[in-house]
């Protein structure tokens, strides 16, 4: 994915703020360009949208220990 994928899902997010996936994809995206920290923030945020979401909570683990936290 490139950042073209990054600007998608933003805006993905501003036309729909309550969407979890844009933000899922968004860090998904950000983590194939190698910015696991921004991932995270994305990551963070979905989760605030669906707290029981199991792929976003999988995700942010898995970027957590990819980040040796």
């Amino acid at each position: 994915m490139s950042k073209d994928a990054v600007i998608t899902f933003d805006a993905a997010f501003k036309l729909k703020s309550d969407s979890e996936k844009s933000l899922n994809n968004k860090a998904v995206s950000l983590l194939n360009l190698n910015k696991p920290e921004e991932a995270i923030k994305e990551l963070e945020k979905a989760i605030k949208l669906s707290p029981n979401n199991p792929t976003l909570l999988n995700n942010k683990a898995v970027t957590l220990i990819d980040l040796k936290r």
